[in-house]
């Protein structure tokens, strides 16, 4: 941060993390077979899975490469004082998982070869999720700096430098 900045100050950084929820959805795609042949004989059924990801603040959702439970880390919180609190989720479970059937509904109709998947339906209970972002700030006070960094991607969003 300090490399963009005309003169350089102290910056404090705190950790906080934005609320998701992850969803799983499967369905199974019939495929023809290889060969056509008159009596129209179908491969076995292939289970298709989605995983989707809810941004509870906005409601928009995202297409995400595959996930499992097992590989997510808990989040250990230190009992110091907080700069700022993690931002309490506005959008609830039920308008979550709408959001992230439109998106699927919008990606099968554009994507032809997922055309025969039957209805997709939640695989898994969805989880409750929080992506690391950094609120980095001048804790002095002598300038008006707030930046949010994402903590997956390092791209930042700037409010005030």
């Amino acid at each position: 941060m300090n490399r963009r900045l005309k003169e350089p100050a102290e910056l404090t950084a705190t950790l906080y993390h934005h609320p998701f929820l992850g969803l799983v959805f499967q369905g199974h795609q019939s495929r023809l077979s290889r060969f056509f042949r008159a009596t129209s004989q179908r491969a076995p059924h292939e289970l298709v899975q989605a995983h989707v990801l809810v941004d509870l603040i906005g409601g928009r959702a995202f297409l995400s490469d595959a996930w499992s439970p097992e590989e997510l880390v808990a989040i250990e919180r230190d009992n110091g004082p907080r700069t700022i609190d993690d931002p309490a989720p506005q959008v609830d479970e039920v308008a979550a998982i709408r959001a992230a059937r439109a998106l699927l509904a919008s990606v099968v109709l554009r994507r032809r070869r997922l055309a025969a998947v039957q209805q997709l339906e939640l695989g898994a209970a969805p989880i409750a999720l929080g992506k690391p972002n950094w609120w980095v700030t001048d804790p002095s006070g002598k300038r008006a700096i707030e930046v949010i960094v994402d903590g997956i991607t390092g791209k930042h969003y700037a409010f005030s430098v």
